[in-house]
C-alpha cells in the first residue's frame, strides 16, 4: 500500500467507513498530529462509544510489555466486534539508526527552551544503548570520547558542550528509560505475526515519532497495512513555514472549538510567536487559555499575557543569574515560581551545580599565573589574544565551557568579580542539598530555601 500523508487523512477515513480496514496502522511523525490522527481512526474503527469502552486497549510505549501486546494482537477478543490496540510512543521501530534523529530533536527542543521535550528524546536515545537517565551521570558520558560515543549511539560525538544534557536529565526519575520495546527480536515477531495473519477483527495502531524504515516490520506494514507519515518539513522555505503555520492555526481553532471558545486574530498570531512550532505545546497553552477565561467566549491579548509567560528553562536561567548576583530576595521569588509550575528540586540543583562548576573552572583559569588573563579586557583582545593562546597551549581546559567566543567572554567577565571561596562554598552547599533531597524526606522547597539563605544571606544577618 502507498504511504499516506496529512492531506490523505479524509480519504483514509472514508475507506474505513466503506469497510476497508487494515490489520495494522503505523502513524509516524509529529507527536500531536499522530495522536489526533489516531483519535480519528479509533472513532471510525469503533464508532459506538460503548464498544470503545469494551474493545479499545490503550498501551503506553514507555511502559509497554511488547510480548503482551503481541499476544493480544494474535488472540481473539472476549467481546464481540472489532478490537483495537492503540500503542502510543511505540519503540518497535527504534534502532541505533534513529539515535541521531532523536539527538537532533533533543537539541532542537533545548534550543526552543522546551526542557520536557528534550528530556523525552534524550531518554529515548539512551534507551537504545540500554542506559537510563542516571547512567549519564554515573558513567560520566558528558566526557565520553568519540569512540565510546560512536559505539553507544551509532553517530559521531557532538562537538558542543554537553553539560545541558545532564541538566535536562536531572528532572527525570533516576531509573527512567524507555521500555525494551525496541528489541530487534520483538519487532521481528510482530512482523512475522502480521505476515502469517491475525484475527480478522483485530487492529493495532502504532504511533512513533521516529522510525527505521529499513526494519522488516516497517516493510511488512507497508505491504499488509497502512503507513500514515505525518513528518513535517523542518526547513525555512516559505512553503514549509506556511504549512507548519497552517497546521498550528488549525490546532488552536480545533482545540478552542471543542471548548466553546474563540480567539482574536492578533492574539492567535502572538500565541504562535511565543510558543513556536511545537504542536503539543500549542495545544497545551491553548487549553490553559480557554480555561482561564471561564465564562467569556473570546480570548484577548490580556489573557495571553497573563497565562502564556516564560518557559521553565527561561525561569531557571534567570534563577541562576540572580544567584550569581547574590540577590536573595529575587532568588526566593523565582524559586517559588519554578516549584509552583512543576519544576523539580533536583532540576534546580542541577542548574546551580553546572553554573558553579563552570564558574570555578573559569576562576582557576583566571588565577593561572603561567597563562595570565588580563582583567577588564574587551572582547577583541580576549578572543584574539588570551583565548587564542589558551586554545593553543591547553585546549583541554575549555572542555565543558561555552563554545561560542562571546558567550565564553561574558562568563569570564561575570566570574572576574566573584571570590573563589564563595564559589567553593556554594558548590559544597549544592552537593549537601542534593544529598538531603536523595536521602531524606525533607521538603524540596525547604532544602532549597535553606541553601539560598546559607549561600546568599550576608554573614552578619544569619541567625
Amino acid at each position: 500500500m502507498p504511504v499516506y500523508h496529512r492531506k490523505d487523512i479524509p480519504a483514509l477515513l472514508q475507506s474505513i467507513d466503506q469497510g476497508q480496514v487494515s490489520p495494522v496502522y503505523l502513524i509516524c511523525g509529529d507527536r500531536v498530529l499522530c495522536q489526533q490522527a489516531a483519535d480519528d481512526l479509533v472513532r471510525r474503527l469503533l464508532p459506538d462509544e460503548g464498544q470503545r469502552r469494551q474493545n479499545l486497549i490503550l498501551v503506553d510505549g514507555d511502559r509497554e510489555e511488547p510480548d503482551q501486546t503481541l499476544a493480544r494482537l494474535k488472540t481473539f477478543g472476549l467481546f464481540p466486534g472489532r478490537r483495537v490496540i492503540r500503542v502510543k510512543d511505540s519503540k518497535l521501530f527504534y534502532s541505533k539508526d534513529v539515535a541521531r534523529t532523536l539527538w537532533d530533536k533533543a537539541a532542537k527542543a533545548r534550543a526552543d527552551k522546551d526542557a520536557r521535550r528534550a528530556q523525552r528524546y534524550l531518554l529515548a536515545m539512551l534507551g537504545l544503548a540500554e542506559l537510563t537517565g542516571a547512567d549519564w551521570t554515573e558513567e560520566n558520558l558528558e566526557q565520553a570520547d568519540s569512540g565510546r560515543w560512536q559505539a553507544l549511539f551509532g553517530f559521531p560525538r557532538p562537538a558542543e558542550d554537553l553539560a545541558w544534557v545532564g541538566e535536562a536529565l536531572a528532572q527525570a526519575s533516576p531509573d527512567a528509560a524507555p521500555s525494551a520495546g525496541g528489541r530487534p527480536q520483538v519487532a521481528e515477531l510482530f512482523a512475522a505475526a502480521l505476515e502469517s495473519g491475525v484475527p480478522a477483527n483485530n487492529t493495532i495502531i502504532l504511533l512513533a515519532e521516529a522510525v527505521d524504515k529499513r526494519k522488516r516490520l516497517y516493510k511488512a506494514i507497508g505491504k499488509l497495512g497502512v503507513i500514515l507519515d505525518l513528518t513535517l518539513d523542518p526547513g525555512a522555505s516559505k512553503a514549509a513555514v506556511e504549512v507548519r503555520t497552517t497546521i498550528l492555526r488549525d490546532l488552536v481553532r480545533t482545540t478552542l472549538a471543542g471548548l466553546g471558545k474563540k480567539i482574536e486574530p492578533r492574539v492567535l498570531d502572538r500565541l504562535l510567536e511565543r510558543v513556536g512550532f511545537h504542536p503539543d505545546a500549542v495545544v497545551l497553552e491553548t487549553e490553559k487559555l480557554a480555561l482561564s477565561v471561564e465564562d467569556r467566549d473570546t480570548i484577548t491579548l490580556a489573557d495571553l499575557d497573563c497565562v502564556v509567560g516564560r518557559t521553565r528553562e527561561e525561569a531557571l536561567f534567570e534563577f541562576t543569574e540572580v544567584f550569581t548576583d547574590g540577590n536573595l530576595e529575587r532568588a526566593l521569588i523565582i524559586l517559588a515560581h519554578l516549584l509552583d509550575n512543576g519544576g523539580h528540586p533536583l532540576m534546580v540543583l542541577a542548574g546551580l551545580h553546572n553554573l558553579l562548576k563552570r564558574q570555578l573552572q573559569v576562576k582557576a583559569l583566571q588565577a593561572d599565573a603561567a597563562l595570565p588573563c588580563p582583567p577588564g579586557q574587551g572582547f577583541g583582545p580576549f578572543q584574539q589574544g588570551y583565548l587564542a593562546r589558551l586554545k593553543a597551549a591547553r585546549p583541554e581546559s575549555l572542555v565543558g565551557l561555552p563554545t561560542h567566543p562571546y558567550a565564553l567572554y561574558m562568563l569570564f567577565c561575570r566570574v572576574e568579580s566573584l571570590a573563589a571561596d564563595r564559589l567553593i562554598t556554594g558548590l559544597t552547599a549544592v552537593l549537601r542539598a542534593e544529598m538531603l533531597l536523595k536521602s531524606t524526606s525533607l521538603a524540596g522547597q525547604l532544602v532549597l530555601e535553606d541553601l539560598l539563605y546559607g549561600a546568599l544571606l550576608p554573614t552578619g544577618r544569619r541567625g
